[in-house]
């Protein structure tokens, strides 16, 4: 009598829930997180004219404009994250929490960066956010990458290693604007201008990022 075979383990999880459900909620957030942005605009209290109180709310104006610009940076690179991640299990589903827990968290600091535009804390506190939003994206495609556990099986490496240099990129650039700011809070807001600038100007990563990628 022939014993039964065991069944030989798929090399990927299962998934929990499928990668469009977990965009969706994540989108959500992020469309919850821009509109929290516009509700700290709010005039100076006071019988001053109103030309005046807008004038003194430029600063928050600016800082709303940059949070909503970064926020829109972070939503686009989770899509494209998402692009080449093709299975959600419950570990991935915890690091993207963890994504959304700082992407929830800038409309404080904005307000704060807004009513303190140049105090070395309230930049370095806005820079700090960022840096978290960062490690904590890479730690999603560390997790989904490692084995192509999560990804398509024919991905190659030098792709893996293009969004490797992407995500680390950017959170080193943060982190040097938080660390500028210990010499000049000048430089660590230069800094801060500049990475968006330089994420919205369209680069050939950009074009292979959005390619065709294979089966899983």
């Amino acid at each position: 009598m022939s014993q039964p075979t065991t069944p030989t383990p798929s090399p990927m999880p299962s998934p929990v829930i499928s990668t469009n459900r977990l965009e969706a909620f994540s989108d959500g957030v992020f469309a919850i997180v821009i509109t929290l942005l516009v509700l700290e605009l709010k005039l100076p209290p006071g019988p001053a004219p109103l030309a005046l109180k807008l004038r003194l709310m430029e600063p928050q104006m600016a800082a709303f404009v940059g949070s909503f610009i970064i926020v829109g940076m972070t939503w686009i690179g989770h899509h494209g994250l998402f692009h080449l991640i093709k299975r959600v299990d419950k570990s991935l589903m915890w690091l993207n929490f963890l994504e959304l827990i700082f992407v929830s968290f800038i409309p404080f600091p904005t307000m704060i960066l807004g009513l303190h535009p140049m105090d070395p804390d309230s930049v370095r506190f806005f820079a700090l956010v960022l840096v978290l939003i960062g490690v904590a994206y890479n730690l999603i495609w560390w997790y989904a990458s490692l084995n192509h556990r999560l990804i398509y099986r024919d991905m190659d490496r030098a792709r893996i290693r293009r969004q490797w240099i992407r995500g680390f990129s950017f959170t080193a650039a943060y982190m040097l604007a938080f660390l500028l700011t210990f010499i000049s809070v000048k430089l660590g807001f230069l800094v801060l201008v500049l990475v968006p600038i330089q994420f919205i100007w369209p680069s050939r990563f950009d074009a292979r990022m959005y390619k065709t990628v294979g089966s899983l």
